[in-house]
């Protein structure tokens, strides 16, 4: 099943417009810390912005 998903895998170019709620991107952060990284020294850091002006600037 995995070998299936990985072959016909495609980049994604839209986005529904729906928000994802608070906890469940709270929840995808969390796991994304997880992940391991070189040297597991986990050099990186996670931003949730939801202001659209502020968005927009970066």
């Amino acid at each position: 099943m995995l070998k299936d998903i990985l072959h016909f895998r495609r980049a994604v170019r839209y986005y529904a417009p729906t928000p994802i709620s608070e906890e469940k991107v709270r929840e995808c952060l969390k796991l994304a810390t997880l992940a391991p990284t070189g040297f597991n020294m986990q050099l990186y850091e996670l931003y949730h912005i939801t202001d659209k002006a502020l968005l927009e600037k970066l």
